[in-house]
């Protein structure tokens, strides 16, 4: 793995970066952005993939550094090769919740924050989930 990849890629941390839509031999893909919290990172030359998975997908585009945690854009576990990822960057996680009005919760997170109602509900039916949360704060003074 590269050095500056060393850096970002540890288990606990939030990357984002992009990754192609079909990580397939001979397959020309799209590059999608792809937001991740890290919870494990294997070696595949130490810790080889098993058989039946490489059976099962024999012409997908491997690599040695298998890296899995949980996607913040789709609230599930994913796995991704390092060697596959462009555009690395470290970001921390916030509740992006400072200048919105309004926001979707899903699976007891934010995932989505804006001032617009319309991009809010634009948002939540794309993905045909969560729960459409007005932003309220406490008024002092």
């Amino acid at each position: 793995m590269k050095k500056e990849l060393r850096k970002l890629i540890v288990v606990g941390a939030c990357i984002r970066f992009e990754y192609p839509a079909h990580n397939f031999r001979n397959v020309t893909s799209k590059l999608e952005p792809r937001r991740l919290r890290i919870t494990s990172i294997r070696d595949t030359a130490a810790e080889p993939v098993e058989e039946q998975w490489v059976a099962l997908n024999p012409t997908l585009l491997r690599g040695r550094y298998l890296v899995t945690g949980e996607d913040l854009d789709k609230g599930e576990e994913r796995s991704f090769y390092v060697e596959r990822m462009e555009k690395v960057e470290a970001f921390e996680e916030k509740e992006p919740l400072e200048t919105a009005e309004y926001c979707v919760v899903e699976q007891h997170r934010v995932s989505f924050a804006t001032s617009r109602i319309g991009e809010a509900v634009s948002f939540m039916m794309g993905r045909k989930r969560g729960v459409l949360c007005a932003v309220m704060r406490n008024r002092v003074g």
